[in-house]
């Protein structure tokens, strides 16, 4: 049957989004050349292949208006634009994020006669000035006279419910979360890294569905959500068709529980909280939802905490909070697009791993390493038997992490050397390391990414400490009184400018250098003398601790745990292994360290 028309499209339809009048103008085209004659019917190969060509130019053209703001994805400076953008990629840019914080419970339900298998409910809360809250359930032993010790993390802010939603019953039906009650003029915010949605099915039952990267990796009863910031910084909650993900039945009760974050005011301290009471959070529809949830999940239902046994339960906290994110600005998102894309949302190399913790967990690590357990052995493990261990696991730091997340089979371990960005060097002296915890937090963040047949075992970096040195003929060990070696930068009498200023910029030398220091960085002594001999004024670098004096701008480098058995004292560059971490003993003072004296 030939195909009939009473409208003749113009010559501009083509460019049009919808794909019938390209596929018309085509076939017009072909009637008025008088060749082809099989494109007038719908039956036809030569029909069929021209629907093939005008449903992907009207994709091409969509793809090429959508992007046509800002012209392309590699220009683009607005974040609306961009979130746009990248949304073609099904890439999720990060919200703002709430203070995290690893805690330690202590349970001694002994000592109230209560012993067997309890449940701590999801939202359990603890008060610091601000509230921080409890995501999952907890379940714990109590057992005669023994106290329980579990170690979990909270989130900082206050829980909030939203109002009820009802579905449409359309396929892939989206909900936006919009909160009204938010001053964002005092820092507070909806956290990205919470949120818990609970659809009540026909049979009048709770049931949590799941967050995923993609629905379109889910199967049709899967009941599992995929959530997004848009461009107007709310967040979208997009719900599948059956076919991917399951269609929550139409006029079905939709809740989202989330937490409203205090920003950086509620940051806590290291060891701040100690002993704290944990309360139980309430509500008509939370009491609906844990019923309905925790039912059938396990074999024999725990028993749940009462409000009388909680003051047999103490709250304390094992490490400093997590800082809060900002949003991903517009240049990280361009940055981790291709990655995360190239990726596929899978973590197979080493690449894979490190973007995503950078994306992930930015607010808590500063850098990290991922290598194979041949690496592991054939370098960190070797690096203890070169200073002399007999076991590597005899450092406590090692034996920690073996324990706490190594398989005993390691050869599918894929391990990750984390650096801390909260208080990497404490009081510039002492190293610091990521709280087992959040190392934990981690581990199940990257667990549905990861291959399957990997085991990611986090490990700690080894630092190097650097300060000024002197050469001498008893350079064996780390000197005893090796801060009071001293830069002297050398004056030129003619020179404008003071030893002052001098210091001054010689201080800013050092901290640009070690500020910015990365994991396997070289400890770089020819670039920095290079640059404080461009120092206007300073015309010669030496060392001198009192007695001796050295030409030359020298360093002493050495393991602050392991100080008599890691130890160097050098002119020359030094490249660290890929899983060590330079840093200055004592930076915040190191003008201290320096004297400027005239020729």
């Amino acid at each position: 049957m030939a195909i009939t028309s009473n409208t003749t499209p113009s010559d501009q339809n083509f460019a049009l989004f919808e794909g019938s009048s390209i596929k018309q103008f085509i076939i017009e085209q072909l009637n008025k050349g008088g060749i082809f004659i099989d494109q007038q019917y719908l039956g036809s190969n030569l029909n069929a292949f021209i629907d093939i060509i005008a449903v992907m130019l009207q994709q091409l053209q969509f793809h090429f208006n959508t992007s046509a703001t800002e012209n392309t994805f590699a220009t683009a400076s607005l974040y609306e634009n961009m979130n746009k953008l990248v949304s073609l990629f099904n890439y999720k840019p990060n919200g703002k994020q709430t203070s995290i914080l690893p805690i330690s419970i202590l349970a001694s339900l002994s000592s109230n006669n209560k012993i067997g298998t309890f449940l701590i409910p999801r939202y359990s809360f603890i008060n610091y000035n601000k509230s921080f809250i409890l995501r999952n359930d907890l379940v714990f032993s109590s057992l005669l006279n023994e106290e329980t010790e579990i170690n979990d993390i909270l989130y900082q802010g206050s829980l909030t419910e939203s109002d009820i939603f009802l579905t449409s019953g359309e396929e892939f039906q989206v909900i936006t979360l919009i909160d009204n009650n938010i001053k964002t003029d005092n820092g507070r915010f909806i956290t990205d890294n919470f949120f818990d949605v609970y659809v009540k099915e026909p049979n009048g039952k709770w049931v949590q569905y799941e967050e995923v990267k993609s629905l379109f990796e889910s199967k049709g009863n899967d009941k599992v959500f995929e959530r997004r910031l848009n461009e107007n910084y709310n967040y979208e909650f997009k719900f599948g068709n059956n076919i991917n993900g399951y269609k929550p039945v139409e006029n079905s009760e939709i809740i989202i529980f989330y937490v409203i974050s205090d920003g950086s005011s509620a940051e806590v301290g290291d060891g701040l909280i100690n002993n704290t009471e944990l309360f139980l959070y309430n509500s008509t529809k939370f009491q609906e939802i844990i019923m309905d949830t925790t039912t059938g999940i396990f074999d024999i239902l725990p028993a749940y905490i009462t409000p009388n046994d909680l003051k047999y339960i103490k709250v304390s906290n094992t490490g400093y909070s997590t800082p809060v994110s900002a949003v991903e600005s517009v240049d990280i998102i361009r940055n981790n697009v291709p990655k995360i894309f190239a990726s596929q949302n899978r973590l197979l190399n080493e690449q894979d791993y490190i973007t995503y913790i950078n994306k992930m967990f930015n607010n808590f690590v500063k850098d990290c390493y991922v290598f194979s357990n041949s690496e592991y052995t054939g370098s960190y493990l070797k690096y203890f038997y070169n200073i002399g261990l007999d076991a590597p696991n005899d450092d406590p730091r090692v034996a920690l992490n073996q324990v706490t997340f190594q398989s005993s089979c390691g050869f599918n371990n894929v391990y990750v050397a984390l650096l801390p960005l909260i208080n990497t060097i404490i009081n510039d002296k002492i190293p610091n390391y990521v709280n087992t915890n959040l190392k934990q937090y981690i581990v199940e963040g990257l667990n549905s990414y990861k291959d399957i047949a990997h085991n990611i075992a986090p490990i700690d970096p080894i630092y190097k400490a650097v300060s000024f040195g002197i050469i001498r003929a008893d350079n064996n060990s780390l000197p005893e009184h090796f801060e009071d070696v001293q830069l002297v930068l050398v004056r030129d009498k003619y020179s404008n400018f003071n030893s002052d200023y001098i210091t001054s910029q010689a201080t800013s030398v050092f901290n640009n250098f070690f500020n910015n220091v990365k994991l396997g960085a070289t400890i770089d002594i020819s670039l920095l003398s290079a640059q404080l001999a461009q120092i206007p004024g300073v015309i010669d670098i030496k060392m001198q601790d009192g007695t001796n004096e050295t030409d030359k701008l020298t360093f002493i480098v050495w393991n602050p745990l392991y100080e008599e058995n890691d130890f160097t004292i050098t002119q020359q560059n030094i490249l660290l292994s890929p899983f060590m971490f330079p840093y200055f003993y004592d930076l915040r003072n190191i003008n201290s360290k320096m004297i400027v004296i005239n020729e």
